[in-house]
């Protein structure tokens, strides 16, 4: 039995669809691909800006959404081309012909061809949203529950998180999410965040997700770019000068007398105290401090 496929485990394969890709058996020339390039390239800007902040949790940027759709350029030519396929080229050029009364040529075949792979394309990117917001889900992680669910005889009038907080205080009861799914199947409301049954009202509050960033992968081995075999050339040799040039401040800074050195890191102190950034940093200069003044 082949395993199902599943965003967590098999992203690529999931956006990429892979079946057709398999299937697909063409290996298509800078020549096929040139008609096609500015509708990949339009589709893909389309949905980039549309979902930037989607993409830039996953780790795709612009680029990444273009090569995307260039990987289903190739299924599309070696499965949708409507030459590929005798009964609808035959049904084309029939249509054409009662339409315009001549056969179709070379470059009105290639424009049905490029309407076809238009929706096609709009199709995979569309897909390719819903994939990466089931990834999301794996990469922020999922809670219990993904809402605040609460019931009362009114809901107050406040901020989402003070009656998250106090949801006692304004007579509000917490509902297990399934409960929730059941009342709501059965009251059928225009709004499923917020409705009443039965003289009740209830309210669905989302969970608010922090987007990782990159700084939250410092240090932790996790960020690829943090490993040597993943940087090109130049940047192997940037890394090398820079661990060098690091250790000679180092050593100039051993030299350098006690009171020099205190001024140094209080400076740095100073400076820095409000950046998150140096957290780690600034504990370690605090601590320097405290025995450079002993």
């Amino acid at each position: 039995m082949t395993k199902k496929i599943h965003s967590k485990h098999d992203l690529e394969l999931c956006y990429l669809r892979h079946q057709y890709l398999k299937r697909a058996n063409i290996n298509p020339s800078k020549e096929d691909f040139a008609p096609y390039l500015k509708i990949i390239n339009g589709q893909a800007g389309k949905t980039y800006s549309t979902y930037k902040k989607l993409f830039f949790s996953i780790g795709f940027d612009f680029v990444d959404i273009v090569r995307i759709g260039e990987a289903h350029l190739v299924s599309f030519l070696g499965l949708f081309h409507i030459e590929h396929d005798i009964k609808k080229y035959n049904k084309f050029v029939e249509i054409f012909c009662e339409k315009n009364s001549v056969m179709p040529n070379k470059n009105d075949i290639l424009d049905k061809n490029k309407a076809n792979f238009t929706c096609f394309l709009k199709q995979r990117m569309e897909e390719l949203v819903r994939i990466c917001r089931q990834r999301i889900k794996n990469i922020r992680g999922v809670p219990m529950q993904e809402f605040h669910i609460f019931s009362g005889i009114e809901i107050p009038e406040v901020e989402n998180d003070e009656l998250i907080a106090n949801h006692a205080k304004y007579g509000l009861k917490k509902v297990d999410s399934a409960i929730f799914r059941a009342i709501k199947k059965k009251a059928k409301p225009q709004n499923e965040l917020s409705f009443v049954f039965n003289n009740t009202h209830y309210i669905a509050i989302p969970t608010n997700y922090k987007p990782l960033e990159l700084i939250d992968f410092h240090h932790t081995v996790l960020d690829p770019r943090e490993m040597s075999f993943n940087r090109n050339p130049e940047e192997v040799i940037l890394m090398s000068e820079s661990t060098k040039k690091w250790d000679r401040k180092l050593r100039k800074f051993k030299k350098t007398p006690s009171n020099q050195k205190i001024d140094m890191v209080r400076s740095f102190i100073e400076n820095n105290k409000d950046n998150s950034v140096f957290e780690e940093e600034l504990h370690i200069a605090k601590k320097m401090l405290a025995r450079l003044d002993n």
